[in-house]
C-alpha cells in the first residue's frame, strides 16, 4: 500500500462508488475490503440503478469493483487492524501485514492539501 488521497474502508455498493467517483476526479484512491459486503450476500438486489430486472449480489459488487479499478482505484483484500495519527496523516494497518500507508491529513489540517473524507463500514 501508498500513500494516497483517499482512503476508504468498505468494499460494498456505497464505498466502490465513492472510489469510482474519487478516482475519476483523479484522486489516488485506496478502498480496503475485507471481503463481508452485505450486498455478496444477496440472491438478486433491485435496489441499484441500471438494473431494472435485478443483478444478483456478487456480481453487482464484482462489475463496481472492475469499474472502479478501470479508473484508477486500488482495491485490497485486507481488514484493518487500526487507524492512527502519524504526524499529519492518517496511518492505516492492515491484518495482512501490510506496511502502514500515510493516508490523508488529519480533519482541519491543509498542511498536505489532503482532506479526511470519511469510512463506509457495515456495522457487526
Amino acid at each position: 500500500m501508498t500513500d494516497c488521497d483517499a482512503l476508504i474502508i468498505g468494499g460494498g455498493p456505497a464505498g466502490l462508488t465513492a472510489a469510482i467517483y474519487l478516482a475519476r476526479f483523479h484522486l489516488t484512491t485506496i478502498v480496503v475490503d475485507g471481503g463481508h459486503s452485505r450486498a455478496a450476500t444477496i440472491p438478486r438486489t433491485r435496489n441499484h440503478a441500471g438494473y431494472p430486472g435485478g443483478i444478483p449480489g456478487p456480481d453487482l459488487v464484482a462489475a463496481m469493483r472492475t469499474q472502479a479499478s478501470e479508473y484508477g482505484a486500488r482495491v485490497i483484500d485486507d481488514w484493518l487492524t487500526g487507524l492512527d495519527h502519524d504526524g499529519e496523516a492518517v496511518v492505516a494497518r492492515g491484518a495482512g501485514g501490510a506496511a502502514p500507508v500515510p493516508c490523508c491529513s488529519r480533519p482541519g489540517s491543509s498542511t498536505t492539501g489532503r482532506r479526511w473524507i470519511g469510512a463506509c463500514t457495515t456495522p457487526r
